[in-house]
């Protein structure tokens, strides 16, 4: 276990800005406990690499990277409170007829905010974003003609590119409606919690 490297947190700051407590952060080379199985995960705000550990992500590979920054989404989720984690990876998992490598394929969409997609898409765009911005290989995720993906993004991170602290509080306060529950089909955020529990979100990267 370790704590994230200067280097890398230069690197996450660039995204997540002020949005994340980086001291609390901690990288595994191992996996988490019982669910080790699933491979490389992020879970309670912590990242578990069994797999594709590296000693610092800032100086590795852009595929390394792009990894290192899809586990960091989740973090933010987490720490921010984004999603509400145990029924967003139930509902991932699934509402995709137990398909999890399709939680991570998403459309972008005019009008549509970060917040408007799930638990495996949130990072998928965020990594899709990271990529294209240092002139790597999209994942293929993205169901968008290639053509319209830089605007797209640029629509749909406008408020986590402007302020990623945007999203605090969200969950909190759809939680408050309870009439706003009786559909599962919107996800909202919530205030920033280092505490709270987490949910294993796995990678597919």
């Amino acid at each position: 276990m370790r704590e994230l490297t200067g280097g890398e947190i230069r690197l996450a700051y660039g995204l997540f800005g002020d949005s994340l407590d980086y001291a609390a952060i901690r990288i595994h080379d191992r996996g988490y406990a019982r669910l080790d199985a699933m491979g490389d995960m992020s879970f309670g705000g912590h990242i578990y690499l069994p797999h594709r550990h590296q000693p610092d992500f800032s100086v590795a590979p852009l595929a390394a990277q792009r990894l290192f920054i899809h586990e960091m989404v989740h973090v933010w989720q987490h720490q921010n409170r984004v999603l509400d984690l145990a029924r967003a990876a139930l509902r991932a998992w699934v509402g995709h007829g137990f398909r999890y490598a399709d939680a991570y394929r998403f459309r972008l969409a005019v009008g549509r905010d970060l917040l408007d997609y799930g638990l495996e898409q949130q990072p998928a765009i965020i990594e899709e974003y990271f990529l294209r911005q240092r002139g790597g290989l999209p994942m293929g995720r993205c169901l968008n003609d290639d053509h319209e993906v830089a605007a797209l993004l640029d629509e749909v991170l406008g408020r986590f590119l402007q302020d990623p602290g945007y999203a605090r509080g969200r969950v909190h306060a759809r939680r408050s409606r309870p009439a706003q529950l009786a559909s599962d089909r919107n996800v909202a955020p919530t205030r920033r919690s280092p505490n709270a529990n987490g949910a294993p979100t796995r990678s597919m990267a």
